[in-house]
């Protein structure tokens, strides 16, 4: 059984990543300069690939990277949920269990108790009856005995 406890660890990745996301569509949308002030600024020399298209695989990345990470979370909880309902499922059972045992340790009490007496009930007749037949010498009643 695996144990997860990355929980404070997956909000700070999901931060991070929300966080590039957001810069990167900042740096697409930022204002800007006025016509004039591109004129006036010297013309930098084209790179292989504009800011625009450096950011877009980077971007796609990202969102790629969130998207396996959210799957994982969904994975996680669902594994979570099962593995609570299956420890939920095996408490009930051993308490039943117990519940069982319990009953059945009664009742054994109660059957080896009368079993018991059944036997000792014709021993003490037997004595009672002795007693009551005898005369009132010890003689007779050993031979009652």
């Amino acid at each position: 059984m695996t144990s997860v406890h990355h929980s404070s660890e997956q909000p700070n990745a999901n931060l991070d990543l929300t966080e590039k996301l957001r810069q990167t569509y900042l740096q697409h949308e930022a204002p800007h300069p006025p016509a004039e002030e591109e004129a006036t600024s010297p013309i930098p020399s084209p790179p292989d690939q504009s800011p625009l298209e450096s950011s877009l695989p980077e971007a796609e990345v990202l969102r790629a990277e969130l998207e396996q990470l959210q799957q994982t979370h969904r994975e996680l909880q669902k594994q979570h949920k099962e593995l609570q309902e299956q420890y939920l499922r095996l408490a009930a059972d051993f308490d039943n269990y117990r519940k069982r045992m319990t009953r059945e340790q009664e009742l054994w009490a109660e059957t080896l108790t009368e079993q018991l007496l059944r036997q000792l009930l014709p021993i003490a007749d037997q004595l009672s009856m002795a007693l009551d037949a005898s005369a009132s010498t010890l003689e007779s009643l050993r031979q009652g005995v």
